[in-house]
């Protein structure tokens, strides 16, 4: 992803996805993001900042190339640890394509907790 801002990676990530959906011409795809921001920016425009700009613009182009449905859904990081678990590691991995033929132990951990439906409590402050 280069040197760049987690905002910015996170932004890069999720069109990349797309674009590998799209040419696997999957109709209908749920985006769920725990990061409030960025599912803000790339549901409302209003949002953007200039740094951000040209990629939300590819963003949008891609989704609106017709063909299929996105919906993009903001959900708490503790409602899905298999993901939060993987972008972590993923910050000690090697630069470009790193493939797990297996998931790792901390991960096997959070797939058992998902399929459990585990209740995480949060505090949420208004």
């Amino acid at each position: 992803m280069g040197v760049c801002s987690s905002l910015k990676v996170e932004i890069k990530a999720i069109h990349r996805g797309l674009r590998l959906v799209k040419s696997m011409k999957i109709p209908k795809l749920g985006v769920q993001l725990d990061s409030l921001v960025v599912a803000g920016m790339l549901r409302d425009a209003t949002t953007w900042n200039v740094e951000h700009e040209p990629l939300l613009c590819s963003y949008v182009n891609l989704i609106h190339s017709g063909g299929w449905e996105v919906k993009v859904t903001y959900y708490y990081r503790e409602t899905n640890q298999v993901a939060d678990k993987l972008a972590n590691m993923g910050t000690a991995l090697a630069t470009g394509c790193n493939i797990l033929n297996s998931p790792p132990g901390k991960v096997r951990d959070a797939i058992l907790v998902d399929n459990v439906q585990t209740v995480w409590p949060r505090i949420i402050r208004k």
